[in-house]
């Protein structure tokens, strides 16, 4: 049975007041506040390394294609005469055949947004200085002008936007297939 006040029983068992509780509250949800913002920051940062490899494969998908209407306009040349494009324009509309080929179906923009350098025969990279020798005329490649670096790299060294060279000797089109002959038949 028990004995004595049942009110004073239940208030020994309280050690701090009901208010005090309400720090306890205010940290556990500062602490999980702080969790939070950690999180969204790893979330930004991935989103942030996600959309750079983006870029940079729609670089090197804009780039080779440019090389490819590059290859193209020199295997469409007369004859004999393996030419090179004096201007970008010749790759949009080429007249050379009396007839207008489109080697190049419209020029995109840069994805980088620092714009294309369109290269002579003997011109590099950025960071690669021009070979010696005459100019050659005509365009034989093209490179993104922005220096930001890549976050594909070339062994230990990193590699910088400009540095990816997209020329028209890298594609080589395809032979045609050489025509089946008819059986013969005996």
């Amino acid at each position: 049975m028990p004995t004595g006040d049942w009110r004073l029983r239940s208030r020994s068992r309280q050690t701090c007041p009901r208010w005090q509780h309400r720090g306890f509250t205010y940290l556990l949800l500062l602490f999980a506040l702080a969790l939070g913002g950690v999180g969204l920051a790893a979330l930004g940062e991935q989103a942030r390394h996600r959309a750079l490899r983006e870029q940079e494969a729609e670089l090197a998908f804009r780039g080779a294609e440019i090389a490819r209407a590059m290859a193209s306009y020199v295997e469409a040349s007369p004859a004999g005469s393996r030419t090179l494009p004096r201007t970008v324009d010749d790759l949009l509309e080429d007249r050379r055949s009396g007839r207008i080929v489109r080697h190049l179906r419209q020029l995109r923009d840069d994805p980088l947004g620092a714009g294309w350098v369109w290269l002579a025969p003997n011109e590099g990279g950025c960071s690669r200085s021009r070979s010696p020798g005459a100019r050659g005329s005509g365009l034989a490649g093209v490179r993104s002008a922005s220096q930001r670096p890549l976050i594909k790299r070339q062994g230990d060294e990193p590699l910088a936007a400009c540095d990816l060279v997209f020329r028209h000797e890298t594609f080589r089109p395809r032979p045609a297939p050489a025509a089946s002959a008819p059986p013969v038949s005996p």
